[in-house]
């Protein structure tokens, strides 16, 4: 949903977290790994934090604009792009998706 002039950026910050998050979730297995006889309690129990957080996270994300418009809610994916956009000019982006979509 980034404006095109962005949306590479955030994509390379997309592939950062999800390397870094990798790299952090195996040195928290390495220091859980050395405590007996329960560490892997603890590795388990911190990896529902992450999991938790993105679950509410996906869950207050509005849809896009694409999937409503799919969906047939024309009008309330023209809402959603006014929001996300924070103007009212939206008109070209919106010809492009209708059009997109076919």
């Amino acid at each position: 949903m980034p404006p095109t002039h962005i949306r590479g950026g955030m994509n390379m910050l997309f592939q950062l977290a999800t390397t870094l998050g990798i790299f952090i979730a195996n040195m928290v297995n390495y220091g859980t790994s050395k405590l007996e006889p329960s560490g892997w309690r603890l590795s388990l129990g911190l990896a529902a934090v992450p999991a938790i957080l993105l679950t509410i996270g996906g869950l207050l994300i509005p849809e896009t604009p694409n999937s409503l418009m799919e969906q047939g809610l024309t009008e309330q994916g023209h809402r959603v792009l006014q929001k996300i956009r924070g103007t009212h000019n939206v008109a070209a982006e919106f010809q492009d998706i209708v059009e997109e979509i076919g």
